[in-house]
């Protein structure tokens, strides 16, 4: 009890200190009666002591408290150590070259992009101070040079690595590095196979900096410091070509980059701008990525009272769009250091991993605070020790969890920075009140008043944080509440604009995808970060989808925290289009001729202005469902060979694991001779199949000439093993008699398989909706192929099939969020007038 009343007094003292630094910062505000100015910096040298939207950049430089919270922002990555988030990114290239696709991992790509080609292509934010590199250094590599900063107001601490020309890519010096070793044209080939000379970083800022709407830089290719707002979310980032695109950090073993044929690159493409997969890596089986939100008025968030692990009650916040973040807002920022890649070595071996195929595991917050029994603790350090070259592991003087409780003390800092910031409003930026109705004339703020009721009684139930503090069952009683609420002159005040309830997606109509999103769910990756409570939320019982091929889609949602919304806060909404969770309503650039984006003034208000036509359906929404843009490989040709091969492995693994988990064995035998087993089959597999695809049925009849010998050969291979045993003859005489009989069973089921598997058409058609494939569990996936073997003359059957399969088949990614389309055209123009004004 005394701990429970302990952490709710903390959690509870730092609102409120929140809430007053924020009312005392919007008290000196007022107090001045000046608008601040934005440009005042552009006369002064570049340095980042003059980073800082709407005079932040004064109070930075008096706070050392805010310094720490923006240097973490922008620079921190977890540290310069084992647990740093370049680590994990050279542990998953490594990783990466030893699959059977090889793929391969590598930050060089975009280091060494030009300036131009960062912004344009990828949407990426260049690094004031950085210029592009006139020629190759010693490794061979086109690296920015940082020139300084002309204050000496940058942060130079080694933990923070140093600049590369990208906002939020840090780079250090590799400690594995062998110069005598280094062959970059190697590297470049298979990343995995030789140590680099430098690590890559990511820090928040690389998704959370862009322009800053009031102060947006005259060139976007070369902005300066006082361009750049760390709050607003980078809705130019174009992730999905950052990863897979034909310039991107992934790409196949024997390609030198990703087009329109890989079906991997077209998974890229069609990822929104501005949005961000956060579950690529803690893998949740669904396509949903969902936009980098804005952050603005922490202090103003609603609170909810939930039960977190291990069982207290606290004040907590609702983060993430679907509110499965509920443990307290210090948990939940620092669990996004993980999700980026910090204490790589410990979440990597919690990640599903595609080759054994275990599912993912809880990652568990005693684990990495350190705070298990020491034979526990002992176990850890062994289990994540460094292993060598190839191999990226803790070590002694930076063990599990140092990177985790350097990033704990930061958090207090990092809160009252993010604090620091206040709504961006149109009214504040240069010639943006010529945008606004002009509340001196009556018949304009007789619109906007007009605009203030349709909000209350239309939006304000979700979109705002200042609800009735007790239930208004009347429904006249309701609407004079809000009425009233949006009407009052402070309305805007310290409103976050979001309810931050949780509410059923059978209510917001919108995709359905990240609602049914599995990584905070009970026994899955984040489940140390849910409440009691979103692990209890029931099933929102069954969906209904629209389709354009079939008219309509049903699906019953699965419970324990999956299937719900968060409404997402409306602050500074003139300058954050498009909209929706998925980015999926409204464009991205106003004219169809333009390949770049503008972030200037003017094409944000007409960007808001077209998207919340489409919100409220004064103009049709597009339907929008994901499809590959022209024929494309599922796989490129020269792995499907490992495929296949990595397939048909697995199946007669099946058949023979319960048959060895029978044994008396015990579970380190059962693993040996599992491991045992699996070898062989590649190995005759492998060898059967050497010359590729091409003479694929002559390689399954000699596989079936050779069941027999393969039988025999795997019998004597696990009776050796056995034999190695202190009870070798009583497990042979176990093991043997029906060992022989389901070996004989799993291999000719295999090689069916296999006979499905080298006649298929590995390749997709154009215009194939890619969330059929995407939205499958891994273990669906043979299934799949089998099914697209039997069905490839009937696309139609296979289409239904997949839908039936699918975790999430809701293909279209743009319905539903019905609220307000029901105006008139009049009402539905005065009410976005009023939204304008956010």
């Amino acid at each position: 009890m005394k701990q429970c009343f302990s952490q709710y007094m903390l959690t509870s003292l730092l609102f409120l200190l929140i809430a007053r630094l924020q009312a005392a910062d919007s008290q000196s505000s007022a107090d001045s009666g000046s608008k601040p100015t934005y440009l005042d910096r552009n006369a002064y040298e570049d340095s980042f002591a003059y980073y800082g939207p709407q005079g932040l950049w004064k109070k930075f430089q008096k706070s050392e408290t805010l310094q720490a919270g923006r240097d973490t922002w922008f620079f921190w990555t977890g540290g310069d150590g084992p647990g740093g988030t370049q680590n994990f990114y050279r542990a998953l290239s490594v990783y990466s070259s030893s699959l059977s696709l090889q793929g391969k991992i590598q930050f060089y790509t975009v280091a060494q992009m030009s300036h131009r080609d960062r912004w344009q292509k990828l949407g990426l934010i260049n690094e004031p101070n950085c210029e592009e590199a006139k020629d190759r250094d010693e490794y061979g590599l086109r690296l920015d040079r940082w020139k300084g900063d002309p204050k000496n107001a940058y942060p130079t601490d080694p933990q923070y690595g140093r600049p590369t020309g990208v906002i939020g890519l840090r780079m250090f010096d590799n400690p594995k590095f062998d110069k005598t070793k280094w062959d970059y044209a190697g590297y470049s080939k298979v990343p995995g196979k030789y140590e680099p000379p430098h690590l890559f970083g990511i820090t928040c800022a690389f998704c959370h900096v862009a322009f800053d709407p009031l102060n947006p830089p005259q060139d976007p290719i070369r902005p300066r410091w006082e361009n750049l707002a760390a709050n607003i979310g980078n809705q130019y980032l174009h992730e999905g070509r950052l990863f897979f695109g034909t310039e991107g950090l992934f790409r196949f073993h024997e390609k030198e980059g990703l087009g329109p044929d890989d079906f991997v690159w077209q998974y890229g493409e069609t990822q929104q701008r501005g949005t961000s997969e956060t579950s690529r890596f803690s893998y949740d089986f669904l396509n949903n990525p969902n936009t980098i939100n804005p952050v603005f008025y922490v202090g103003q968030r609603v609170p909810f009272f939930e039960t977190t692990p291990p069982g207290l009650p606290q004040r907590t916040l609702h983060v993430l769009k679907d509110g499965a973040d509920s443990v307290g807002l210090e948990m939940g920022l620092a669990r996004v250091f993980i999700n980026i890649g910090m204490e790589g070595p410990y979440w990597i071996d919690h990640l599903w991993n595609p080759v054994k195929g275990t599912p993912q595991r809880p990652m568990l917050l005693d684990e990495i605070r350190r705070k298990v029994p020491a034979e526990r603790l002992k176990y850890l350090d062994a289990r994540y020790a460094d292993g060598g070259p190839g191999t990226v592991g803790y070590t002694p003087d930076w063990p599990m969890g140092k990177s985790w409780a350097l990033t704990e003390a930061r958090i207090p800092a990092l809160i009252a920075y993010l604090s620091s910031y206040e709504p961006m409003r149109l009214k504040d930026a240069p010639d943006g009140a010529r945008h606004l109705l002009n509340p001196s004339k009556s018949e304009e703020a007789e619109r906007l008043k007009r605009g203030k009721i349709l909000f209350a009684d239309h939006c304000a139930e979700c979109h705002s944080n200042k609800q009735p503090f007790y239930l208004l069952k009347d429904v006249e009683e309701r609407r004079e509440f809000y009425r009233r609420s949006v009407l009052a002159d402070d309305f805007l005040d310290g409103n976050t604009l979001s309810s931050d309830e949780r509410y059923p997606v059978t209510r917001i109509q919108t995709n359905a995808a990240r609602s049914l999103a599995t990584n905070a769910i009970e026994g899955d990756l984040w489940a140390d970060f849910s409440s009691r409570e979103y692990k209890a939320l029931p099933s929102v019982g069954v969906l209904k989808f629209p389709n354009p091929y079939l008219g309509e889609v049903t699906f019953t949602a699965p419970g324990g925290g999956r299937g719900y919304y968060r409404p997402a806060s409306l602050v500074s909404l003139w300058a954050t289009a498009p909209y929706l969770h998925n980015n999926s309503v409204g464009p991205l650039m106003s004219d169809d001729r333009m390949t770049v984006p503008d972030p200037s003034v003017k094409e944000r208000v007409v960007l808001f202005q077209r998207g919340m036509e489409q919100m409220l359906l004064l103009t049709p929404r597009t339907t929008v469902i994901k499809r590959t843009t022209e024929e494309c490989t599922l796989v490129p040709p020269e792995v499907i060979r490992r495929v296949v091969v990595a397939l048909a492995v697995q199946k007669v693994a099946r058949h023979l694991a319960p048959a060895i988990e029978n044994a008396v064995a015990t579970p380190e035998q059962k693993d040996a001779l599992a491991a045992e087993a699996e070898r062989i089959l590649s190995e005759r597999f492998d060898d059967t199949f050497a010359g590729g695809l091409l003479f694929a049925s002559a390689a399954v009849q000699a596989l079936e000439q050779q069941q027999a010998a393969l039988v025999e050969a795997l019998s004597l291979k696990l009776e050796a093993e056995l034999s190695k045993s202190n009870a070798a003859k009583s497990i042979v005489r176990e093991l043997l008699p029906s060992l022989r009989p389901t070996l004989e069973s799993g291999v000719k089921s295999g090689i069916a398989d296999l006979q499905l598997l080298v006649s298929m058409n590995w390749r997709l058609p154009k215009d194939f909706p890619i969330n059929l494939l995407l939205n499958l569990r891994a273990d669906k996936v043979p299934y799949v192929l089998i099914l697209a073997a039997q069905t490839g003359s009937d696309p139609t059957a296979l289409f239904q099939a997949l839908l039936q399969l699918s975790d999430c088949p809701d293909l279209v990614e743009d319905h539903g969020h019905p609220f307000g389309t029901q105006l008139s055209e009049l009402e539905k123009r005065d009410l976005i007038e009023f939204l304008k004004t956010f």
